[in-house]
């Protein structure tokens, strides 16, 4: 198609044809990526939930010392 010539059903089919395919293989290359991100996410959230569990009983022993303190100062 130079542009001078009318396109016919047969040219609108090949350009709707690679347009499809385009769109596919954009779709497909997206999928892998999200797929890829939501297992990076969970692999986050797991290491925050591991982090959080060997925290928080720290954090609480921590905080019954300091109160402890706080009455034996009063």
């Amino acid at each position: 198609m130079d542009g001078s010539a009318p396109a016919t059903k047969a040219d609108v089919r090949q350009v709707e044809n690679g347009l499809k395919a385009d769109v596919q293989r954009l779709e497909r290359k997206f999928d892998e990526k999200f797929e890829r991100l939501y297992e990076t996410d969970d692999q986050i959230l797991n290491i925050l939930g591991n982090i959080d569990k060997r925290l928080t009983p720290k954090i609480e022993d921590h905080e019954h010392r300091i109160t402890r303190l706080e009455e034996a100062m009063v």
